[in-house]
């Protein structure tokens, strides 16, 4: 089956869904955020190079993620950030405070590496902030400096479906992430000269209004660039879509075993994140 027709398949299983008045908010949030611009670009992606391809697993963990199923079939009732809660969210872990700041803060770096990577190859100077253990970052993610402007640009992925989320509007869960980085980080930019934009992907595959606009800076500058640009590169939205995935695969990966580990009474690492994570939410939803 090619990439595009696994895309109308799942789509019209997707559609039938959403126009039944009974569905649940969750899963018409699911739905809304998969039919966002650009949210199927993993899926109609050709994997000619590794930056387009996905495993095996992490495209079964992909499509399960877009069709609302559960991760793994054997997984306990409960999740150890909440013992008393039963696990009935198919996609808790995208959610999960105990995965924030591991498994979602690789996930955010894996998408600041390869934005940064892109800058680069068409020429721009770019900083990355370095992150350090137990601080609040006061700056953006990326610092880069183009040749007609300077723009600072923070990344984040927002949960459509996230607990904290009541709205089934398109964008929505990208749009309050937006406003709250514009929030934090406008009068800083401001004061710097530059520009500001919040690179904001749900995960479900969506872009943000503004990270669409941070591509479209981005393929203005290729397209105007000295050296050419290599084949493998061009694709800027389906790399980073594929990267997304493959870091929404390892959050699923990490939640599955942290959670079987604590139900069997095994020590669970992301236990020591969680109180740093409480502090700061911009990676993820809780």
């Amino acid at each position: 089956m090619s990439p595009i027709a696994r895309e109308r398949f799942i789509n019209l299983s997707q559609s039938r869904n959403i126009k039944n008045s009974s569905t649940s908010t969750k899963v018409k949030q699911r739905i809304v955020s998969c039919s966002a611009p650009m949210a199927s670009s993993w899926l109609t992606a050709f994997p000619t190079s590794p930056e387009l391809t996905l495993a095996d697993d992490d495209f079964c963990l992909a499509v399960k993620n877009r069709l609302g199923l559960p991760c793994a079939e054997d997984l306990p009732p409960t999740c150890p950030c909440d013992s008393k809660k039963r696990l009935t969210d198919p996609q808790h872990f995208l959610s999960c405070r105990l995965l924030k700041r591991t498994a979602m803060t690789a996930r955010h770096d894996m998408i600041v590496r390869k934005l940064a990577d892109f800058f680069r190859t068409i020429g721009a100077v770019v900083h990355i902030e370095p992150r350090i253990l137990g601080f609040e970052r006061l700056r953006p993610d990326l610092d880069i400096i183009l040749a007609d402007r300077s723009l600072l640009v923070d990344v984040g992925v927002a949960h459509a479906a996230a607990p904290s989320r009541q709205s089934v509007a398109k964008l929505a869960a990208a749009s309050s992430t937006e406003t709250t980085k514009i929030s934090k980080y406008g009068a800083l930019a401001a004061t710097r000269a530059a520009s500001f934009l919040p690179f904001i992907m749900e995960s479900y595959g969506a872009f943000g209004k503004k990270a669409l606009e941070v591509l479209h800076i981005l393929r203005k500058a290729a397209a105007n660039a000295v050296l050419p640009i290599p084949s493998s590169q061009s694709p800027f939205s389906q790399i980073l879509s594929v990267t997304l995935q493959r870091g929404n695969a390892l959050v699923f990966k990490r939640g599955a075993v942290e959670a079987k580990a604590a139900a069997a009474g095994r020590p669970v690492p992301g236990r020591v994140a969680a109180a740093a994570a409480d502090s700061d939410d911009e990676d993820g939803d809780v």
